[in-house]
C-alpha cells in the first residue's frame, strides 16, 4: 500500500495484490472511499511496490517474479502504462525510487542488488548494477531521506546508504495543474512550485516554451527569482486574438549557473471566442453555439432565436371557448386572441375533437 503525499483535504491510497491487480482508492480517508481498479493489461505475478512520481498522475510499480515483466510505469494515473523492463536481466524486482529532481533517474531493488537507469523515461531503458558497497543482496525497499540520503534495506546483511549520481545543489519544478484553458484574447494563470535540495542558493531565470505567436507573460513575483528555500511562482498569460485555437504543449524551464534544473510541462487548450464563426464574440452572442450574426431574439429573453426552445413569448396567444347551450344547438365557439405586435406568419389548426369533426389549417 501507498499513500499519496499530494493530497490536503482527503487521502489517495494505492493498493497492490498478490493476483497482480492495482487499485486506486480515492477518499481513503473517509466512509466514501471509490475503489478502481487500474490493473494494466500486462501485469502478472505479485505487486511488489507502487510509487508516486512528482504528483499523482504518475505511477510506478514493480512485481517479484521470474519470466515476467516486473517495472511499469504510468503518467495518466493509470489509465495507460508503460513497460519499462528495458535491458533489465530476467530477475524479481522488490522496490523502486525515483530522483525526485532528475526524474529520468530511477533505481530498483532487485533479488541482486540496487540497478539504476538514467534513461527512464526512454520506450526501453538501459539498467546498470549499482553494488556501492554490496554484493548479490535481495533488497526488500528503498526509500529516500529529507537530505536526499537513499537507505536500501536487504534480507540479512542489513541496511546500506548511498546518494543519487546527479551531484550538487538542486531544484525540483512541479506543477500542480496538467492543464488550463483560455480563451482567444483573454487571459488565464498558473502556478510551478519548486523545492530546494541539497543547499540550493542561485538567482533563477524562468522561461516558457510552446507558447501560440504574440503571446505576453507576466512573472509573479518576477521573471528572475533569488532561490534559496522552496515556494512557488505564478506566470499570468495573455493570448492574442488570433491566436490559433488548438492545444499547445508548453514547457516551464528554469535555468541557473552551474545547475542542472528538469523543466515541468503543462498543456494549453486555446479556446475559440467565437465557437460559431458568426462574427460574434461568445461573452456577447446570444447563441454561441449557432451561427446567428442578426442576433434576432423575438422574446428579449437573451436567447438568440435559432437557439431559443421557445422564441415567442407564451402570452403572445391567448385562448378562449365556450361549450355549445345545449345539444344540437351548435353555438359552442374557440377564439383565439393574438398579441398587437405579433406580425409573423403562423398557421391555426384544431384537433381532438369527437369522431367526424373536420377542420381546416388556417
Amino acid at each position: 500500500m501507498t499513500v499519496s503525499p499530494f493530497g490536503t483535504d482527503t487521502s489517495t491510497l494505492m493498493v497492490g495484490l498478490e493476483n497482480g491487480s492495482v487499485f486506486r482508492v480515492e477518499n481513503a480517508n473517509s466512509n466514501a472511499a471509490k475503489w478502481t481498479n487500474i490493473s494494466g493489461n500486462e501485469f502478472l505475478g505479485s505487486v511488489s511496490d507502487i510509487e508516486f512520481g512528482i504528483n499523482e498522475n504518475e505511477i510506478f510499480v514493480t512485481f517479484h517474479n521470474y519470466a515476467v515483466k516486473n517495472i511499469f510505469y504510468s503518467i495518466d494515473g493509470g489509465k495507460t502504462w508503460s513497460n519499462k523492463e528495458g535491458d533489465l536481466p530476467d530477475l524479481p524486482v522488490r522496490s523502486v525510487l525515483q530522483n525526485p529532481i532528475v526524474l529520468n533517474e530511477v533505481i530498483i531493488g532487485t533479488d541482486l542488488g540496487v540497478w539504476y537507469t538514467k534513461n527512464f523515461k526512454d520506450e526501453s531503458p538501459t539498467w546498470i548494477q549499482g553494488f556501492n558497497g554490496m554484493s548479490d543482496v535481495r533488497i526488500t525497499d528503498l526509500d529516500l531521506r529529507d537530505d536526499y540520503a537513499v537507505f536500501a534495506a536487504t534480507y540479512g546483511r542489513g541496511i546500506y546508504s548511498s546518494y543519487f549520481s546527479s551531484d550538487g545543489p538542486m531544484l525540483q519544478l512541479n506543477s500542480p495543474e496538467s492543464s488550463i484553458k483560455i480563451a482567444q484574447g483573454e487571459e488565464g494563470s498558473f502556478k510551478v512550485k519548486y523545492k530546494v535540495f541539497s543547499a540550493y542558493n542561485a538567482e533563477t531565470e524562468f522561461s516558457i516554451t510552446g507558447l501560440p505567436v504574440d503571446t505576453s507573460i507576466e512573472y509573479i513575483p518576477s521573471k528572475k527569482i533569488e532561490i534559496n528555500e522552496s515556494g512557488e511562482i505564478s506566470f499570468k498569460i495573455t493570448l492574442d486574438e488570433k491566436a490559433v485555437a488548438k492545444t499547445y504543449p508548453l514547457q516551464i524551464i528554469a535555468t541557473a549557473a552551474g545547475q542542472s534544473i528538469e523543466p515541468v510541462g503543462i498543456s494549453l487548450e486555446v479556446l475559440s471566442n467565437d465557437y460559431d464563426n458568426d462574427g460574434i464574440k461568445n461573452a456577447e452572442d446570444n447563441c454561441p453555439n449557432t451561427a446567428n450574426a442578426d442576433q434576432k431574439d423575438f422574446d428579449g429573453d437573451g436567447f438568440g432565436d435559432v437557439c431559443d426552445p421557445n422564441p415567442i413569448p407564451s402570452d403572445t396567444f391567448s385562448l378562449e371557448h365556450t361549450d355549445e347551450t345545449c345539444r344540437s344547438s351548435d353555438n359552442g365557439s374557440v377564439k383565439l386572441t393574438i398579441k398587437g405586435d405579433f406580425s409573423l406568419p403562423f398557421t391555426v389548426a384544431v384537433t381532438g375533437g369527437p369522431t367526424g369533426f373536420t377542420h381546416t389549417p388556417e
